[in-house]
């Protein structure tokens, strides 16, 4: 196999790469997409190009986004003279919105996302959520059940509640290390979003996000964390919400998080062991 589809004098630790060296794996996650024949397709670290290899002839249009600048060049030099577009960019700092609204097209999107950062690109989609139709994404085994996992189970959480309120969202396979050079020490899985037509709208994502990263325990009851917010002891933080005090946070249904999310309430209190929050729900 060539260099360059094996990646691996190429590999970087840090930049968590795993790179994709199933033939028969490549080909169904590029199937996967569906139909591509009028689509606008963006890839997410394309590493050494085996699934764009694939993208290339099958899409209207293939834009790649690869933050390693040696693979960057490598795979300009492999795809010269093709139509393939390729951004040497930070997928989280780029606008998919601006990217997409210049091109007047919706994007699909595919890629193998490093395991360091599933949850931060996720999230950097699920923001530009108006211009994504559909993602064909592989993660951590572990990251992917807890995005399908069901309101009441042990894996149930923040990610699950947003993926779910953003798409729908489906487990399609799972690949062994054996898959990759060099292989990781975890298996991972295959899963496919849909976008929803009319994703939550009230305060969008960029208050989801913070909100997110200061959720407590999953385990933990519903009055107890929020009272950790309130803006003095005698505010009560849960009679405006539709949930009960005892309920734990685990078992809060998808749709009525966004009930509570469309509630806004703001509140900061120092206690010890913590810094000044805002809390955005």
């Amino acid at each position: 196999m060539s260099d360059r589809k094996q990646g691996s004098s190429r590999h970087k630790p840090k930049l968590g790469q795993n790179f994709l060296v199933s033939p028969s794996a490549a080909r169904a996650i590029v199937d996967a997409l569906g139909d591509l024949g009028q689509a606008t397709v963006l890839e997410i670290g394309p590493g050494t190009g085996v699934l764009t290899s694939l993208l290339a002839p099958r899409a209207k249009q293939l834009i790649a986004v690869e933050l390693d600048p040696a693979l960057a060049a490598s795979l300009q030099h492999s795809f010269a003279g093709s139509s393939i577009e390729i951004l040497c960019r930070d997928i989280l700092t780029l606008d998919l919105t601006e990217l997409a609204t210049q091109r007047g097209v919706q994007l699909q999107v595919i890629g193998n996302l490093p395991y360091y950062i599933s949850s931060p690109i996720l999230m950097h989609l699920f923001a530009h959520s108006a211009v994504t139709e559909r993602a064909v994404l592989m993660a951590q085994r572990e990251v992917a059940e807890r995005i399908v996992a069901p309101p009441g189970s042990s894996a149930y959480g923040l990610l699950s509640a947003t993926t779910q309120m953003y798409a729908t969202v489906e487990n399609l396979f799972t690949l062994p290390p054996e898959a990759f050079a060099p292989p990781p020490e975890v298996y991972s899985t295959v899963f496919r979003l849909t976008m929803r037509s009319a994703p939550p709208s009230s305060t969008g994502l960029s208050s989801s996000v913070p909100w997110m990263h200061r959720c407590g325990p999953k385990r933990c009851r519903w009055r107890r964390w929020l009272v950790s917010f309130a803006p003095s002891p005698q505010s009560d933080p849960v009679s405006p919400l539709t949930v009960s005090p005892g309920r734990r946070r685990m078992r809060r249904r998808r749709s009525r998080v966004m009930r509570c999310r469309g509630s806004r309430i703001v509140g900061r209190r120092r206690r010890p062991g913590y810094i000044g929050r805002t809390l955005i729900v």
